[in-house]
């Protein structure tokens, strides 16, 4: 029985395996295909910003040139002995009475006003003392002494300024106006006017010409380079200024008239001379005996007589101090007075009697 199994079991065998070598290959099961992942749109790509290389600031080589600066030349702090003084009348003698002794002539443009109009107020910042000139090789250096400062501010509180006459004949040309002085040298609020129609004065300069209205002062000139003017209040002394004008604001001029002016009125350069603008009734009088008194339209105003520099006069020029030539030391009233008889004033009022003589009670 054991052996027929064997037997059964190999036939058995034999048959699956003629079976499997003879039948139809099996078809296999079909594996589903996956659908290929969506492709991303590729992304742009930002170009990185680029951060600006500073530019290096060159290093000055011996070829540089340089910038010019606007006002390359300088004042000098410590201003050098005056070589010329003109004195002016001190009306502070007698400003209770609201009045000056001496020093205004409205016909030759000699004005002594430092009181408001009408009611006579004593201004002592606009009171001149004396004015003075020195220089160096590049500036004239002017010095305005006044009576004192504003009683209120403690400072000067006018326009101040100097004036030039190149022609030598009485009439100005150049005006260097300043005002709000600092307290060390500075361009700020310093005006340099010129006439270049030359009708400062009117036909009869520094004399009085009624009825003539011409515009004075018209001209600005430009503060740049080598033409420059400065100004200060004078260190350790509020009362005073000085003014540094350069020679060539001046186009270098070697002679030449100066003086000195002080202003809280009128303030208008275009109406130099002052005394052309107005009868001698309607600027007003600060002399207590003549019918104008008080002072009315021409008034907080003090100006110098003119002073030569670099030459003496042969002859009488309109607004001269009548004494002294550049160079000396002063040009007060013991020059112009030397030798003048009271006498012959015959109670008239103006120069020279009321400048040299006791003519006013």
């Amino acid at each position: 029985m054991k052996t027929n199994a064997f037997w059964m079991a190999l036939l058995s065998l034999s048959i699956i395996i003629i079976l499997a070598a003879c039948g139809e290959k099996a078809t296999p099961t079909p594996v589903p295909t996956l659908a290929p992942p969506p492709t991303a749109e590729p992304t742009l790509t930002k170009e990185p910003t680029h951060t600006a290389v500073p530019t290096a600031t060159p290093v000055p080589t011996a070829t540089t040139i340089p910038t010019p600066t606007p006002w390359p030349i300088l004042a000098v702090a410590k201003v050098s002995n005056p070589l010329f003084t003109v004195e002016d009348p001190d009306s502070s003698i007698v400003w209770w009475e609201k009045r000056v002794i001496y020093g205004d002539n409205f016909y030759e443009n000699q004005l002594e006003r430092p009181y408001t109009s009408k009611e006579m107020v004593y201004q002592p910042d606009l009171d001149i003392i004396r004015a003075s000139i020195a220089s160096d090789d590049k500036f004239y250096y002017f010095t305005i002494t006044m009576r004192d400062v504003d009683k209120t501010s403690k400072t000067l509180t006018g326009n101040y300024g100097i004036e030039f006459d190149r022609t030598k004949t009485g009439r100005g040309d150049l005006l260097v106006w300043v005002h709000d002085l600092k307290a060390d040298w500075s361009v700020e609020n310093i005006q340099v006017f010129v006439d270049p129609d030359k009708d400062v004065g009117g036909p009869n300069p520094s004399l009085e010409n009624d009825g003539f209205k011409g515009d004075g002062y018209e001209s600005e000139v430009k503060i740049e380079e080598e033409k420059v003017a400065y100004a200060r209040v004078m260190p350790g002394t509020p009362w005073a200024m000085q003014i540094a004008v350069s020679r060539m604001l001046l186009e270098d001029a070697k002679e030449f008239l100066w003086n000195a002016w002080a202003d809280k009125g009128l303030n208008d350069p275009g109406r130099f001379d002052y005394n052309d603008h107005f009868t001698f009734r309607e600027a007003g009088s600060p002399i207590k005996t003549i019918e104008v008194y008080p002072l009315a339209a021409l008034y907080s105003v003090d100006n110098t007589c003119r002073k030569p520099f670099g030459f003496g006069p042969k002859g009488y020029i309109p607004g001269t101090c009548q004494a002294g030539v550049a160079g000396g030391s002063s040009g007060g009233l013991g020059d112009f007075c030397a030798g003048y008889d009271c006498g012959s004033c015959m109670g008239y009022i103006g120069e020279p009697c009321c400048r040299c003589c006791p003519c006013h009670p």
